[in-house]
């Protein structure tokens, strides 16, 4: 084996060491040991690490050497020590043994704030770090990560990581794979809350702070900005990120929507001034009509009324502007336009919708035969484009057939009655 290509400096052997103890703690152990019981957002190690993965003096070495290293060395570790954090359940013989490590690998996290150097302004360490944080939740939870003594600590922290990133304006660095990561996390443990605590538990921790990052969130992507080029890739991002918003929403639903209703009109007519305000628009109400609206009681059905109101006046602004080529006949935007509508005609066109449902539908249309119109009318538009014309690449004809799809979905599936 040739020693040409060994970097023998002091600093070469720090960076071949961490990365050794990055790939010998994110190593693909599911291959060998395949367990298809396990969550497979969960760490799975060999049992024999047992005693040194959960050894106090080992994950000081490994938290202290984080603290101690500087950009890209403290990234690298981070990502294999991350792989810890989410570690199995079944590892800790007892309930205390359990807390005990929470509550020192969450203090871990909470204390990469006090670091003198600037690895948080680093995109990329921020980007391991919500990994981190993330780990934590898919095999512990919400009542297991609560039960330790920095649980409100920890989830102070990632708020304060969460609201940098999600202020940032959608298309620079960070908000595609850290916003999406981050977006994860907090749906990830809001379902967990909600799943495991019944109706009567008063404790209040993700309430306090969740619903000001969503509402954070959304009015940073409906605001206008810059020109962003909006291809395949970033599509992609927006859908993944509006499909992660709406767990965010059920925490505290009415607190939630009515931030976001106030972000709306703070905002106003402007969000149609550019394809990225209009379409992130689209394409998040369309999420909180799809995975919101369904789950809400009727005493909730004011607050969704006004929001998704908005969003339905935007789209009847839009129709009526007759230049094909403003910013708000994006193909972008005609892709929202279609999440948008078919989540309405999912949720709200069935023969069998719940009391708060009808009420939202009473307040914004009327009645359900206006519903029927205004899908009708707000998607007719886009098969009416010139076949010939240079702007009908794939992506357009593919909208063109997904529409038609709607309109043919809309007729089959509207009420005898209309």
């Amino acid at each position: 084996m040739s020693n040409n290509n060994i970097d023998s400096t002091p600093a070469g052997c720090v960076a071949d060491i961490v990365l050794l103890v990055k790939n010998s703690l994110t190593y693909d152990f599911m291959a060998i040991i395949v367990d298809e019981t396990e969550d497979a957002l969960s760490a799975q190690f060999p049992t024999t690490w047992k005693e040194a993965l959960l050894s106090q003096k080992c994950l000081q070495v490994l938290w202290g050497q984080h603290a101690n290293l500087h950009y890209p060395h403290c990234a690298n570790l981070l990502a294999g020590v991350s792989s810890i954090c989410g570690i199995r359940r079944s590892f800790f013989d007892t309930v205390e043994e359990k807390v005990q490590f929470l509550d020192f690998t969450m203090t871990q996290v909470c204390l990469v704030e006090s670091v003198p150097d600037d690895r948080l302004k680093n995109t990329h360490y921020c980007s391991v770090l919500a990994e981190c944080i993330t780990k934590f939740v898919s095999p512990f939870g919400y009542r297991d990560l609560a039960s330790s003594p920095s649980f409100e600590r920890w989830i102070r922290f990632a708020e304060k990581l969460s609201s940098g990133v999600f202020t940032t304006p959608f298309g620079q660095e960070g908000t595609f794979t850290t916003t999406t990561t981050l977006l994860q996390f907090w749906g990830r443990i809001c379902n967990s809350k909600r799943m495991y605590l019944g109706d009567d538990d008063s404790r209040k921790d993700l309430e306090n702070v969740v619903p000001q990052l969503a509402a954070s969130f959304f009015r940073a992507r409906i605001t206008p900005w810059d020109t962003v080029d909006l291809d395949d890739e970033l599509t992609e991002a927006v859908l993944a990120q509006a499909d992660a918003f709406p767990p965010l929403v059920l925490i505290d639903t009415r607190a939630t929507l009515s931030m976001i209703h106030t972000a709306m009109q703070e905002i106003g007519p402007t969000v149609l001034s550019t394809a990225s305000s209009l379409g992130w628009l689209l394409y998040l109400t369309g999420s909180i009509v799809r995975n919101v609206f369904q789950s809400v009681e009727d005493t909730l059905s004011e607050p969704c009324s006004y929001v998704l109101l908005f969003a339905v006046e935007c789209v009847n602004q839009r129709r009526q502007d007759n230049s094909q080529h403003c910013a708000s006949f994006h193909d972008f935007v005609e892709g929202a336009m279609l999440h948008f509508l078919s989540s309405m005609q999912l949720v709200l066109t069935s023969n069998r919708v719940s009391q708060a449902v009808s009420h939202i539908i009473t307040n914004v249309f009327s009645e359900k035969v206006k519903l029927f119109h205004f899908i009708l009318f707000a998607i007719g538009h886009n098969i009416t484009r010139d076949p010939s014309s240079t702007s009908m690449c794939g992506d357009v004809k593919a909208i063109v057939r997904q529409s038609i799809d709607l309109i043919g979905d809309s007729c089959r599936d509207v009420p005898a009655t209309i």
